[in-house]
């Protein structure tokens, strides 16, 4: 359930040993609420904002509705 005034995210924590942690958000392709987050929003660069955007597909397996997408996480150390 979204935080209210919040779009549907999923939030990540890396921990890189020596260097702390990394805590990031991946946003679903095509939520309306998109348009209305402050937050995903505040990324005026459009090519970094299109990179935690995610499209998600059809997932094949047991779970009834489950989906798939891929968020690839690149730490430059």
């Amino acid at each position: 359930m979204p935080y209210p005034g919040r779009t549907p995210r999923i939030h990540y924590a890396v921990i890189v040993p020596g260097t702390g942690r990394f805590v990031t958000q991946m946003y679903v392709a095509g939520e309306p609420l998109n348009a209305r987050d402050g937050l995903l929003n505040a990324i005026r660069d459009p090519q970094a904002r299109r990179s935690v955007i995610i499209p998600l597909t059809a997932a094949d397996g047991p779970e009834a509705g489950a989906v798939q997408g891929t968020f690839d996480i690149v730490l430059d150390l």
